[in-house]
């Protein structure tokens, strides 16, 4: 008999919690911390599209100093730009996103990372730097859009002359020390494993509309106990690259809770770990498409560990996905015969009278389903971050009789019907997939009144964060 335990996003914090307080620190359990801090950080989402920039924080709220690794990865999943970013203890490096850069004589028209001088930061490779007298400088970055991997490869002793009470030593001296100094020969030299206190957040902001939205990062605790030190050109550690040294078999264990029960499980491809923490069987999130209120909504959905299928083909996850919509009310939309006039978002076959749940095929890396009720078959972009989309989701009327009634609702996004699912040693399967999102909601309203009496829009948004379900089968 199956035995199937589900869990929201915010089960077992305290079980959690504990594990970590008490357990040593060779434990690294790879899993989705429920504190937002980790040495592992996902961004699931940059943009420079339609007016939109993205303001990028990242913090470290540890007394050490660490070294972190960036990866800027495409909406394909494709990396696009990696630079090493040492950051001081206790000290946060911001940057933004944007589509131009226009700065005196030294412009761009592509889209680019622009930042100020941090006196707390070094970028490496060194001519990222701002020189402190131009105050702000600017990098190309390679794509209009896409998601962000931050990773912790190592700290610093606050005691250590590398950086002495949480401050590393100038730039041009940590540079040089790939060159011909300490790290030329053994890149772990005077370096910690990672302190694990990283969070970050992307603020995506539209400044011509009034839209400002913060997305954090999904973090991983326990994601490495050892140094991972790479030079600023190398392309990883990634996602690919946790680390216990803990583990019995020598692999990497996961930690996974479901209703009061925390489950640790090792895998021999440490990638395996990072799945099994990041798999959901399920996201539901809450959403407005009122014509009164001009509403508008956008649900962004990123598969973080698609980009390593192709070169670890032992990952393989099925994607099958299926969408359903509720009223407020909780009544599930059903598909009616028909001569009720009942409709559906365009599919490419039309669904027989009594279906509920709906084909949905994602794409590999990010997706956006956008809500709407004036379907334009020639739309290419979402409305409100322009990421590019085949269609809009045209919402369907709840029946002849109240036609309104999906205005607002649930939707819900289920994920644990593929063939192929994440198998645990022991035999019991993850059903889902690794998956992250986010919702963009926007309201309007002419209402307001400029100073020479006329109507101005204003526009409200908001960030919805989904409810994520785990479904974890026992073996028979």
């Amino acid at each position: 008999m199956e035995l199937r335990q589900r869990i929201g996003s915010a089960t077992c914090l305290f079980l959690v919690t504990t594990l970590l307080l008490f357990g040593s620190a060779g434990n690294a359990q790879v899993h989705r911390s429920a504190s937002g801090t980790g040495d592992a950080l996902i961004l699931p989402y940059w943009t420079t599209s339609n007016g939109n920039d993205s303001l990028l924080s990242i913090r470290n709220d540890s007394e050490r100093a660490v070294a972190l690794k960036l990866l800027w990865l495409d909406e394909e999943g494709g990396l696009v730009y990696s630079f090493n970013l040492y950051l001081n203890g206790r000290s946060m490096w911001t940057g933004a996103t944007v589509e131009s850069v226009r700065l005196g004589e030294n412009t761009s028209p592509n889209p680019s990372v622009n930042h100020l001088y941090q006196s707390n930061a070094c970028l490496l490779p060194l001519d990222l730097n701002v020189n402190p007298e131009d105050e702000v400088d600017f990098f190309e970055i390679g794509a209009p859009r896409g998601s962000l991997e931050i990773i912790e490869m190592a700290s610093v002793d606050p005691a250590s002359a590398l950086a002495p009470e949480g401050r590393w030593i100038d730039c041009p001296n940590l540079a040089a020390r790939f060159e011909t100094g300490a790290w030329s020969s053994d890149l772990a030299v005077d370096l910690r494993p990672p302190a694990g206190r990283m969070s970050a957040t992307i603020q995506l902001i539209n400044v011509a509309v009034g839209g400002m939205n913060t997305i954090e990062a999904t973090a991983l605790a326990g994601f490495s106990d050892s140094v991972q030190h790479t030079a600023p050109l190398d392309y990883t550690p990634d996602l690919s690259h946790a680390s216990d040294t803990g583990a019995d078999a020598g692999g990497v264990r996961s930690l996974v809770c479901a209703h009061g029960d925390c489950r640790v499980d090792e895998w021999s491809l440490p990638i395996k770990a990072v799945a099994a923490a990041l798999t959901a069987s399920a996201l539901v999130t809450d959403y407005s498409v009122n014509p009164g209120l001009a509403a508008q909504f956008e649900w962004f959905l990123h598969r973080p560990l698609y980009r390593y299928q192709a070169s670890i083909p032992e990952l393989q996850i099925d994607s099958a996905p299926l969408i359903s919509f509720f009223t407020r009310e909780g009544e599930q939309y059903v598909v009616c015969p028909p001569e009720d006039s009942c409709i559906v978002f365009p599919l490419p076959d039309q669904p027989v009278p009594g279906t509920s749940e709906f084909d949905f095929e994602l794409e590999p890396s990010l997706h956006v389903i956008a809500l709407s009720h004036a379907f334009e078959p020639l739309v290419n972009i979402s409305p409100l971050l322009g990421h590019p989309i085949e269609q809009l989701v045209r919402v369907p009327r709840f029946s002849s009789s109240n036609p309104e009634a999906l205005n607002e609702g649930i939707l819900r996004l289920r994920f644990d019907q593929q063939e192929t699912s994440l198998t645990a040693p022991a035999g019991h399967r993850y059903l889902g997939e690794p998956v992250i999102a986010f919702g963009i909601q926007q309201f309007s309203n002419g209402t307001l009144v400029d100073a020479a009496g006329g109507s101005v829009l204003a526009n409200y948004r908001g960030t919805e964060t989904p409810r994520y379900h785990r479904t974890i089968v026992e073996p028979d």
